[in-house]
Formats: structure tokens, sequence, C-alpha cells
């Protein structure tokens, strides 16, 4: 049976998958190269219980996800619009779909930093940036026992 912290981790991938022009990935590292489309690979960190409401057996849970985006072009201005592009659809999408489809009470999304080193082939055709994703929400399991 899925936990109630990998579901909405799977939410979120399947979510990005629908909604960015880009591949979407769930890797430990970017790939070798980088597709036409431009790559978001979602990185999840281990959730963290950050409160607990007594007598309830409810527990507060804060789960982060970094998202590497990498996208290509022939100058450095069309990786710039095709990096805000993506960024501005991450954007529109994620914070209110989250909320109301995926058991997510609260969505915030970091600024994104700028990637000054891409470990792909061709790196000087690229531009890169991480958006870190902080997903709130609560379940009854205990992280200890039930992260992936």
């Amino acid at each position: 049976m899925t936990t109630k912290h990998e579901a909405i981790v799977g939410a979120l991938h399947a979510l990005l998958v629908g909604s960015l022009a880009v591949t979407v990935l769930r890797d430990v590292e970017l790939p070798e190269e980088c597709p036409d489309a431009g790559i978001a690979n979602l990185a999840p960190e281990a959730p963290r219980e950050i409160g607990r409401r007594l007598g309830t057996g409810v527990r507060e849970i804060q789960r982060s996800c970094g998202l590497e985006v990498v996208v290509t072009g022939p100058s450095d201005i069309i990786r710039i619009q095709r990096l805000e592009a993506v960024l501005e659809a991450l954007g529109l999408v994620l914070v209110p779909q989250c909320l109301e489809q995926n058991g997510v009470d609260y969505v915030d999304l970091g600024p994104p930093e700028d990637t000054e080193v891409i470990p792909m082939r061709g790196s000087e055709s690229l531009r890169g940036a991480v958006i870190r994703i902080d997903l709130f929400y609560e379940t009854t399991s205990n992280v200890m026992e039930t992260a992936q």
C-alpha cells in the first residue's frame, strides 16, 4: 500500500508531467543529454514532521522537493525565454492543483536559483534553475516508519 507521503510526491510528479512542456523525470541524477524540449527532474527529500496535534494522532508534515529545470536553445535570450515559460507554467498550475486535488494543505514555491554548472553534454547551450517546492500536509502515519 502506498503511503500518503509517497502518494503526494507521485501526484506532484503526475501533475508536472501533465502540465509542463518539458520531459519530467524523478531520478537521482540528470541524464547525460538534455532533450530538445528541456527537462525537469523532481528530487524529493525525506518527509519531516513539523508538528503534532495531541490526542488526535494527527501529524503535520513538510515534504520538500527540488525541481531541477534545464532548457536548451541556440542563444542565451531564447534559453532565458524557455526557462521563464517553464517557471511561469509551474507557478500557474502547481499551487492550485496541489491544494485542490492532492491532499496538500499548503504549497510554498521558493524563488528559482540559477544553476552555475549543468552536468550534461553541451552545457554551453543549456540554462538551468532549481526551484524548491515545500508541501505541507497532515497524516496519521509516522514519518519514521513509512518514509520512502
